[in-house]
């Protein structure tokens, strides 16, 4: 024995930590997504969306993008409508505002779903 209870201690705090990803594994096996679901949450909430216009924001030369989008979506739930409303009052040309008025969010998606399938073919 060590003359230290914390060295002692290691193979326990070891013991436990490996349980606990055994048990944290065993329950993400069991873990299924919810297409249904997914697409629903998808459809009605169109705040994830300000993300992508403070973007396009940003490349448009806009520094306080981040700032005017804030203020309008955070902690709300927004509409397809309240998001174009939105857009519609941007300090921007109307031929960019046309063009971040998509119809569906899952037009938003843009390389998410190329980077998902490269990320898990490794």
């Amino acid at each position: 024995l060590s003359d230290s209870t914390v060295k002692r201690d290691f193979g326990l705090a070891f013991g436990f930590s490996l349980l606990a990803y055994d048990s944290l594994l065993s329950g993400l096996q069991r873990i299924k997504p919810n297409p249904s679901k997914m697409k629903e949450d998808l459809e009605n909430h169109w705040e994830i969306y300000s993300e992508g216009i403070q973007t396009y924001l940003r490349m448009k030369g806009l520094k306080n993008a981040y700032e005017m989008l804030k203020e309008k979506t955070r902690g709300k739930v927004l509409t397809r409508d309240e998001m174009h409303n939105l857009i519609d009052n941007l300090p921007i040309d109307k031929k960019d505002k046309q063009l971040l008025k998509i119809k569906e969010l899952k037009e938003y998606a843009g390389l998410a779903e190329k980077l998902v399938d490269l990320a898990t073919s490794y």
